[in-house]
């Protein structure tokens, strides 16, 4: 498994914000971080992976030139998620779950929540609910994913529409966490600091 980190030249300036909380909250991470831009990228630890993809399509087109054929499961994070704590225990099912072969997703954060029982700690999301297909932290596989992003869409859209789809994807179980799992704190929204988030940040 891999943590995916996605952002673009407009917002990449708050990536080492995303690095200093990712550290802070889980320091021993096992798995290797990729930072997915578009042609810029602030200078960051060596330890990082960095990928620019070249001039801004579309978000969802961004994800599709970069997962190409790739089978690898992964965790997909924005790169305004500041983490503040992890809860384990829900994780490591989570990360169990998504290497079983009829799980497609297994999303981190309850919003919104799953509805059908699965385990203690994880949840089935019913596909006919909307945002059955979220951008808030998961893990994902990534034939699911691509099967499910459309060329041209923004992640508002992704969400929307993409969720539409996943209405006929019968193929893989959505799973979710029934507690929030990987917490964090969003810093923009569309586009701009979050004054909530900013008051925390200097408080």
């Amino acid at each position: 498994m891999r943590v995916i980190v996605t952002t673009h030249d407009a917002q990449a300036y708050v990536i080492p914000l995303f690095i200093e909380h990712f550290e802070r909250a889980w320091p021993t991470c096992p798995y290797g971080v990729e930072l997915v831009g578009c042609t810029q990228m602030p200078d960051v630890p060596a330890r990082y992976q960095v990928t620019l993809l070249g001039e801004d399509q579309s978000w969802s087109s961004n994800m599709l030139k970069f997962l190409g054929a790739t089978t690898e499961p992964f965790l997909l994070l924005l790169e305004d998620f500041l983490i503040t704590e992890i809860e384990w225990e829900a994780f490591d099912e989570a990360v169990q779950a998504i290497h079983r072969p009829t799980v497609g997703q297994v999303r981190l954060r309850p919003c919104p929540a799953p509805t059908l029982p699965y385990s203690e700690n994880l949840g089935r999301i019913d596909k006919s609910e909307p945002y059955a297909l979220s951008l808030q932290a998961a893990l994902w596989r990534p034939q699911v994913f691509r099967d499910l992003l459309i060329p041209g869409e923004n992640p508002w859209q992704v969400e929307t529409k993409g969720a539409r789809r996943a209405k006929n994807y019968r193929e893989y179980d959505f799973l979710g966490t029934w507690n929030w799992t990987l917490k964090y704190r969003e810093y923009l929204r569309r586009g701009k600091p979050i004054e909530e988030t900013v008051k925390w940040l200097e408080g």
